[in-house]
């Protein structure tokens, strides 16, 4: 073997080796964060998530993390949008707020690599944040009519600050003005609570919002 051919031999194999790590340190990555979400889910969604990995297991003869994490976020999701629903049967839209937070939470965690999901994200933080400038409560229509409270008391509403500063790191990363995030909070919040009542309106909600946002400079 010729001094060149060598050297192409050797690269090839360094190579190589580097992706076989960089697979394994993906991999294990994956793995704590299927652990981790694991936790956050109700029991009957993790012996789901469980069968569905043994079953893949038997197929393919190993364990497979990223399309496990996939298919873990794929559970999440369903249960966000199952728990949203259920919120607003009951009226109880302190627990919808937190349905849709936890989908918001959910596309950040998608949106690193991918501009529309962090659209998505951003917009969905959009709307919690709306939701809370409507003082959401906990509570079914019946308690909050024995306790004479309403489902939303703006008066009692509370912007979490986490949530408005997340919300501003996706305004600074998507490069948006104050009108493109003002048109994107009216779409997205017309799109998916026009069926709701809310005591502040979409215009006066923004009004107070974008107190808190911070824009690319025009």
């Amino acid at each position: 073997m010729g001094a060149q051919a060598a050297k192409t031999l050797s690269s090839s194999l360094a190579l190589e080796i580097d992706e076989k790590r960089m697979t394994q340190a993906e991999d294990s990555e994956h793995e704590r964060a299927i652990q981790r979400e694991l936790e956050e889910l109700p029991e009957a969604e993790r012996e789901r998530f469980e069968r569905i990995r043994t079953a893949q297991n038997e197929r393919y003869g190993k364990e497979l993390p990223e399309q496990m994490h996939s298919v873990l976020h794929t559970i999440r999701r369903n249960v966000y949008e199952r728990q949203g629903s259920e919120s607003i049967k009951e009226g109880n839209f302190a627990r919808f707020r937190d349905a849709r937070l936890g989908m918001a939470l959910l596309l950040e965690e998608e949106a690193e690599k991918d501009e529309e999901k962090l659209r998505k994200a951003l917009a969905t933080h959009l709307e919690v944040c709306y939701v809370d400038i409507n003082g959401p409560q906990f509570g079914t229509p019946r308690e909050q009519e024995l306790q004479k409270e309403a489902q939303f008391e703006p008066r009692r509403s509370l912007l979490a600050s986490d949530v408005v500063s997340i919300t501003n790191v996706y305004i600074q990363r998507l490069g948006l003005t104050r009108d493109e995030t003002k048109a994107l909070f009216h779409k997205h919040n017309s799109k998916h609570l026009s069926a709701l009542t809310m005591p502040v309106s979409i215009d006066e909600g923004w009004n107070q919002l974008e107190l808190h946002l911070v824009f690319k400079r025009e």
